[in-house]
């Protein structure tokens, strides 16, 4: 057997994290892609083992990046429900963009002294609450 170049390590490696996001069991990708590539199951293991690192590598998250591109993706999603006159679901990606954030919008609903349903809405800003 010939020894594979980078590249196409690069791709059997990327084939392997294909499989595992679907959900094939380790045993089946190491029988298939032993047999498909023609190389030991052995060398499969190694291609698994760099999978995994890819995981790991794909684990380490910096909190106040990804706080930052959810920021953006609500921002955009809100522009795009307005645009369509969307308004229930401009108001849903707000909500959701405050809890994200840590806000939590609460409605309780009062009935006033001639029993029509008052609305009373609370956000909370971390031990904060604003009510109106």
């Amino acid at each position: 057997m010939a020894k594979s170049d980078d590249t196409e390590i690069e791709m059997r490696v990327n084939e392997i994290v294909s499989l595992i996001i679907q959900g094939e069991p380790k045993r089946n990708i190491v029988q298939g892609c032993s047999q498909k590539w023609n190389v030991s199951e052995r060398q499969i293991y190694t291609y698994y083992s760099r999978a995994n690192e890819y995981f790991k590598e794909c684990a380490k998250l910096d909190r106040d990046t990804e706080l930052g591109k959810a920021y953006n993706q609500y921002v955009d999603l809100y522009k795009m429900a307005k645009d369509k006159k969307d308004y229930n679901g401009a108001r849903q990606i707000l909500k959701d963009l405050l809890e994200t954030f840590g806000y939590k919008v609460n409605r309780t609903e009062l009935t006033g002294k001639d029993g029509t349903p008052l609305i009373k809405q609370v956000i909370k800003f971390g031990d904060k609450e604003i009510e109106f």
